[in-house]
């Protein structure tokens, strides 16, 4: 009776296994470092990757379906892979790209946000994805205004020199 209990909950946990899945992955604060990472996954799932920005951000991020055909009845294949991004609230953020496994798209600072990668496994072993994020500041106004400034003394200066030139007859003092 004990071996036939414990064949009931290994069979169920296997059924489990095949259903939907998900994973969540908190990688901190999203920089000029790509975050790269991957998941073997099985049945339907629905992985989450957590992550926050320090400053407003040009964020992107896509994700690689990685078939491996082993043998005839040995495989890894994932179909309907999906990518995409989701505030605190679980609200979609708009994606400037119409791929569904890649997103790039301006993201504010002080907000938590995740990536989420979905999809079913049509391999006999399951599925495997490799998934690529990096954000990069954008500069702040203030920056701006520094860089303008910067050139319109310059080309202040430039045309300040140029009108010397032309005083000296076309000659420059050395």
């Amino acid at each position: 009776m004990k071996k036939m209990k414990i064949a009931a909950i290994g069979a169920a946990l296997l059924l489990s296994w095949g259903g939907a899945q998900a994973s969540t992955t908190d990688i901190g604060t999203l920089g000029t470092t790509p975050f790269i990472n991957g998941g073997l996954v099985f049945g339907t799932f629905a992985d989450k990757y957590i992550f926050d920005l320090t400053t407003a951000s040009a964020v992107g991020g896509g994700v690689t379906n990685v078939p491996l055909y082993l043998s005839a009845t040995h495989n890894l294949n994932i179909t309907d892979l999906n990518l995409a991004v989701f505030n605190s609230s679980n609200v979609a953020v708009a994606d400037t790209d119409a791929n569904p496994t890649s997103f790039t798209g301006m993201l504010s600072a002080g907000n938590d946000y995740y990536m989420q990668v979905s999809g079913t496994t049509t391999g006999t072993l399951g599925g495997l994805y490799t998934l690529g994020m990096i954000a990069a500041p954008v500069p702040e106004a203030n920056t701006w205004v520094m860089l303008t400034a910067g050139l319109g003394l310059l080309g202040w200066r430039f045309a300040r020199r140029q009108g010397s030139v032309k005083k000296q007859g076309g000659l420059v003092a050395a």
